[in-house]
């Protein structure tokens, strides 16, 4: 594909687009596995500055898979059970990967067999990602198409029914930690153990080691110790008895139970029944995806920090290089011009599973083209509502976690999307406004949890708002109105 051809896609297509901080060999694999996903024809993903990076696919294809999932969950609840079990097969594979890499094994691998490790590792984490990006095809859409399902009932659910119908009482990584920390710091706040206790120091140990990845990203990952779950221990029992009870019982909640009060009461069809049940599963997916990614990055990390100590090259610059780099030749002196070609700007094209890697001028040209569909001057911006709410507040931009440091107390926190590692931001905000996701993302089921104004799903939030902006956010109009730059 040359960028002639990509300017021409780019005018004639209206563009769905992804952004995080992130390292290359992290996402351009799952990029190409939810290409596939959609069945789109065709992707494009860059890096710029070695970092900041985003992805854009044509938006039709969201909106096709998402109503072509839709009817098929109507008519039969198991299809999406049967989806799961195609994403389970990639979820195993992933555990033996990780079971056979261990740190020691990895340390002691020579230079071609890493890069056989790398390569091979790629290949099952886009399987993986080809599988399980359907909670992703309802995130332009899946609001209005479960609005429209609603309507059809002719069913006036508030706005509480909604959010627990869209709850599933099964646990994903992040609740099972939590669960499991709670019960600790519960036994410390009934006098069975001491902080300091032999106990309490082995329970951290074994909670170590198996969450030491909770606070991974797509920008970075850190290996937690117990002395790092020992400082969250002293901060969650500086909560009151009750509120550790109140949270251990909420996240014991069968929901399930609570759903059939509901369909019980408004004698719920079985259509609209199995709507909920595709919701609430692809909403479980994405969460349990998260988990399998932030581990995913670990083990990159492990494997590209053996790679550079092998050729003597600093960790850093591997960040922007990827795994088909690794086939023939691999040296210092190759790599190196890699990651300084690619340093400034990157911008990979994917179609019909080649890959083709731009670099140098043209790559402003060809990233510009996709933006001109996000353009515009403009004092409001659209999006959808996640969680009801109307605030006026001063804007803080927030890509990645080099960003985390900036946010304040009772700012508007805007991101691309948000992940695990911006949980304390968002408690401290006043509202959450998005790029990205649906209903069933992040960014919407924490803001109802957390009951904050949220508008998700603006597309251009992180490009048009600048930090210090004064806005209003006004979830009944679905808007966030610029008051003043």
């Amino acid at each position: 594909m040359e960028a002639k051809e990509i300017f021409k896609i780019a005018e004639s297509n209206k563009w769905y687009r992804q952004a995080s901080n992130a390292k290359a060999y992290y996402l351009f694999a799952p990029s190409r596995g939810a290409i596939d996903s959609l069945g789109a024809p065709y992707g494009f993903w860059c890096i710029r500055d070695g970092i900041y990076f985003e992805f854009f696919c044509p938006e039709k294809y969201y909106f096709n898979r998402a109503k072509w999932a839709l009817e098929q969950e109507k008519k039969d609840i198991n299809w999406i059970d049967e989806k799961i079990k195609k994403c389970e097969v990639g979820m195993k594979n992933l555990n033996f990967f990780y079971k056979k890499h261990s740190a020691a094994h990895i340390a002691a691998l020579g230079l071609d067999d890493v890069c056989k490790a790398i390569r091979d590792f790629e290949e099952i984490v886009f399987s993986f990602w080809k599988e399980i990006y359907v909670g992703d095809w309802f995130d332009p859409n899946g609001e209005q198409l479960l609005n429209k399902e609603i309507k059809k009932s002719k069913i006036d659910f508030d706005t509480y029914e909604v959010s627990v119908l869209l709850k599933t009482k099964k646990m994903h990584y992040a609740q099972k930690e939590r669960l499991e920390f709670l019960k600790i710091a519960l036994s410390i706040k009934n006098n069975k153990h001491s902080l300091s206790s032999d106990w309490v120091k082995n329970a951290l140990t074994k909670h170590s080691e198996k969450y030491f990845y909770i606070n991974n990203s797509w920008e970075s990952t850190k290996v937690l110790t117990s002395a790092d779950f020992m400082a969250r221990l002293e901060e969650v029992l500086s909560l009151d008895l009750d509120e550790i009870v109140l949270q251990i019982k909420e996240l014991k909640t069968n929901w399930e139970s609570i759903h059939e009060d509901i369909y019980k009461k408004y004698r719920i069809k079985k259509e609209l029944k199995n709507v909920f049940y595709l919701f609430r599963s692809v909403s479980y997916l994405r969460d349990v995806r998260k988990g399998f990614t932030l581990l995913s990055n670990h083990y990159f990390d492990l494997l590209y920090s053996r790679l550079a100590k092998l050729l003597s090259v600093p960790f850093e610059k591997l960040a922007i290089t990827l795994p088909l780099d690794l086939v023939d030749n691999v040296s210092k002196k190759r790599l190196e011009g890699i990651a300084k070609e690619r340093s400034r700007f990157m911008v990979e094209a994917y179609s019909k599973k080649k890959i083709k890697i731009f670099c140098g001028k043209v790559v402003n040209e060809i990233y510009s083209s996709f933006h001109k569909s996000f353009s515009g001057e403009t004092d409001t911006i659209k999006g959808c509502t996640a969680s009801p709410g109307k605030v006026k507040g001063v804007v803080r931009v927030v890509m990645g976690e080099t960003h985390f440091g900036k946010f304040n107390d009772g700012e508007i926190l805007v991101a691309p999307m948000t992940r695990p590692e911006y949980l304390p931001l968002m408690k401290k905000a006043l509202a959450i406004i998005t790029d990205e996701g649906g209903i069933t993302s992040h960014a919407a089921i924490v803001a109802r949890e957390l009951k904050k104004p949220c508008i998700i799903g603006t597309k251009v939030a992180t490009k048009v708002l600048r930090d210090g902006d004064l806005v209003e956010v006004n979830t009944n109009h679905n808007i966030i109105r610029i008051l003043k730059k």
